[in-house]
């Protein structure tokens, strides 16, 4: 037996076991991303030895710019989520090393907890440079995090300890406020796992 056809573009029609029934379309719809957001450091930030952004970090503002819902937050430089899911973070950066002699290495991490207390690299890399007049470079770092706790699932953006350096500056937005140099994005890709 066929149903009668939809009323209005909000309905169509499924074949369930021979026999069409109607279906809202408001129910299926949506999905998607439903939530991208990017921090930005808004003034270079220096790190001594081994450490992890804590300060001078802010919602981005540039003209062209729009985040997509608002579960991620931060306090001193300690990523929360107040919601779960399964999210890509990015953290693209110019960074230039403190250098005493003619060579530096240090790594850079994307470090995550799932207790709220003890912190792994969840990406890690290093890079070097052998000459102290040529100590900066643009780096960029991604990975996945399933955060199914938002009390115990953090994340933050650290510098670890090399040879030889003194320390790391990492630039923030130019002084007129134009662009951004070092940018921290959160995509919420779906539910937890």
């Amino acid at each position: 037996e066929l149903a009668s056809e939809p009323a209005d573009t909000d309905e169509f029609l499924v074949s369930d076991a021979g026999t069409l029934k109607r279906i809202d379309y408001s129910l299926i719809k949506g999905g998607g991303i439903t939530n991208a957001q990017t921090f930005k450091v808004t003034t270079n930030t220096n790190i001594s030895g081994s450490g992890y952004l804590q300060s001078n970090i802010a919602d981005t503002s540039l003209a062209g710019y729009a985040g997509k819902g608002s579960i991620v937050s931060q306090s001193s430089g300690t990523f929360s989520f107040s919601s779960t899911g399964y999210y890509l973070i990015m953290w693209t950066f110019y960074a230039e090393f403190t250098v005493s002699g003619s060579q530096d290495t240090g790594t850079f991490e994307i470090q995550v907890t799932n207790d709220n207390s003890s912190y792994k690299d969840m990406i890690r890399i290093g890079k070097m440079f052998d000459f102290a007049e040529n100590t900066a470079d643009g780096i960029s770092l991604q990975c996945l995090v399933n955060v199914d706790n938002t009390s115990n699932d953090k994340v933050r953006f650290g510098y670890g300890t090399g040879n030889g350096h003194d320390g790391v500056t990492i630039y923030g937005s130019d002084s007129s406020g134009n662009y951004n140099r070092c940018v921290m994005t959160f995509i919420r890709l779906g539910d937890s796992v």
